[in-house]
């Protein structure tokens, strides 16, 4: 106990963990002085000090627009977005379900990014208290099919078991 470098009064409190805890092991290491020690171990090198001013990075501060965030309610909106996507040389497309379970989920929502910055949600199926009107998940996917399934557009994105249970196989 003697080679920790903490008080007296902290030595005493955790080893009377140890004991109530019954870390027998520990206990008996703290008692013939081996705490921490590991067998053949070399003494632990003495940290140099160094001032953390002198090597701390300059952080500055990105200030996030979300100008170009969309939130897709109407037809006339999605289908402007439909336009963008498939001038874009790639989208990125993600689906947003009310479960984790590939097989029980339902789709709630689309999203799509053409460029870092650039992206729209189109909500399907939000149902709570004050939720915007929102275009029908049926009518959403049959806006979206062709695109979805053009084999020349190239999208990336993540769950298409989700996105083929509603609209086809998606084609990259």
């Amino acid at each position: 106990m003697n080679n920790w470098k903490c008080s007296n009064r902290q030595r005493k409190s955790c080893w009377g963990c140890f004991k109530k805890y019954e870390f027998k092991r520990w206990t008996a290491d703290v008692e013939a002085g081996k705490w921490l020690q590991a067998k053949g171990a070399k003494p632990a090198a003495k940290p140099q000090e160094t001032s953390v001013a002198d090597e701390a990075p300059e952080v500055t501060a990105t200030v996030i627009s979300y100008d170009n965030y969309v939130t897709i309610l109407d037809e006339e909106t999605l289908k402007a977005w439909i336009a963008k996507l498939e001038k874009a040389p790639v989208f990125a497309f993600d689906t947003e379900t009310d479960s984790l379970d590939n097989i029980s989920a339902n789709l709630v929502g689309l999203s799509f990014a053409i460029e870092p910055g650039v992206a729209a949600y189109i909500p399907v199926a939000h149902d709570y208290l004050d939720a915007p009107d929102q275009i029908s998940r049926e009518r959403a996917l049959e806006l979206l099919k062709p695109l979805l399934e053009d084999e020349k557009a190239l999208k990336v994105g993540q769950k298409p078991e989700i996105r083929s249970r509603y609209s086809g196989e998606l084609r990259h």
